[in-house]
């Protein structure tokens, strides 16, 4: 199958997505997505795909939820990680795990992108839960994120945003705000944590 064999290619991707389009009624095609899944293999892309496929498809399969968590955990490849986590934020936020999940993949991601994307999906998903404004606290503290491109993402700030947004009185979060204006070690968070203490001090006027 092109999905097992063509490295990291988009060929792999489009396997899968054919394969699923054409035969998602065929037994061997549930199957072989799993077993692509399940077993180590260099494709990170038909993987992604993979993923995708699933989750759309076979949301109801036992086996579903058990290997997107086991994904979203371990996988070696950030790119499958980031959909496994994706999906399971999106499709079974009600289950127990996920937003444990989530935020152990916020603290420990491998990559900036992943921690941030994990961020991203708790504060669309469970900012009324009361636990998650102390971890955001948390996260615009300790997140070691290091700029090296000027468009990178930082998940610090992430974590501002979204107190910002959600919490704006509590007391926390004009504290964290003047704090990282002074003490964080990214320049362009800095800056950008000027300019809201700017706008919040110009609408108490």
């Amino acid at each position: 199958m092109v999905a097992q064999q063509e490295g990291d290619s988009l060929a792999g991707q489009a396997a899968v997505e054919e394969l699923v389009r054409h035969w998602r009624d065929e037994p061997d095609t549930l199957l072989i997505l799993k077993n692509l899944l399940t077993q180590r293999d260099e494709n990170s892309n038909a993987r992604e795909a993979a993923v995708k496929e699933l989750a759309k498809h076979w949301k109801d399969e036992p086996e579903t939820l058990p290997i997107l968590k086991k994904l979203a955990r371990q996988d070696s490849a950030w790119i499958v990680q980031l959909e496994a986590l994706s999906e399971l934020s999106q499709s079974w936020k009600d289950d127990p795990d996920t937003l444990p999940i989530l935020k152990k993949l916020a603290q420990q991601g491998d990559s900036s992108s992943l921690r941030w994307n994990a961020l991203r999906s708790i504060t669309k998903f469970w900012m009324d839960d009361p636990e998650v404004v102390e971890f955001l606290c948390q996260a615009a503290v300790t997140d070691p994120f290091e700029r090296k491109k000027h468009w990178e993402v930082n998940p610090r700030q992430t974590a501002l945003e979204a107190l910002l947004t959600h919490y704006p009185i509590h007391p926390k979060t004009p504290e964290l705000l003047h704090d990282r204006a002074i003490n964080d070690p990214d320049e362009q968070l800095r800056e950008w944590v000027r300019e809201q203490l700017a706008k919040m001090e110009g609408e108490r006027q």
